[in-house]
């Protein structure tokens, strides 16, 4: 799995990515990486870990690279995974909206997907922009699998996953 990050806030505040942290959700459940199945190194040697720095690279299963981040995980058979960015200062954490995508039986990614023409808030559509799972930005997807960003009037922004046929 391969996402990118912002280091912005929807309304534009600088996020110090060495308070970043990221979670993985498969099928709405938290998920937990254990150093068992994660040989070259877990964040601070931890036998077991649920929030991932994101900063914290071990070059093999768990990478970061500018704004990219790439996970292996060795789970099967689940029907959603999802990725929910937290951000620590001190005692407080905000977390962002869950990032989720499901999957049918053959776990080929559902389709359906409907154009959003603005936000919970009613903002309009400001810009679209497609990248592919390698992070590169696409002028126009053709068939597969793609993040879709909008970026609304009122400064925020939506990232969901765009399945093309």
């Amino acid at each position: 799995m391969q996402f990118d990050v912002e280091y912005t806030s929807t309304d534009g505040v600088y996020l110090d990515p060495n308070k970043m942290y990221y979670n993985i959700y498969f099928d709405d459940e938290l998920f937990t990486l254990y150093s068992d199945e994660y040989k070259n190194g877990l964040p601070g040697d931890a036998d077991e870990v649920t929030d991932i720095p994101l900063t914290y690279n071990n070059s093999v299963d768990l990478m970061a690279y500018n704004n990219s981040r790439i996970v292996y995980f060795y789970t099967t058979g689940f029907k959603s995974f999802g990725i929910q960015l937290l951000d620590k200062d001190g005692d407080k954490v905000y977390k962002s909206d869950m990032a989720k995508f499901v999957f049918d039986k053959d776990g080929e990614p559902v389709a359906g997907i409907k154009n959003a023409t603005a936000n919970e808030f009613g903002s309009a559509v400001k810009s679209v922009s497609y990248t592919d799972l390698s992070g590169r930005t696409i002028s126009k997807p053709n068939k597969g699998i793609y993040m879709k960003t909008m970026r609304f009037a009122d400064g925020t922004q939506k990232t969901i996953k765009y399945f093309k046929k």
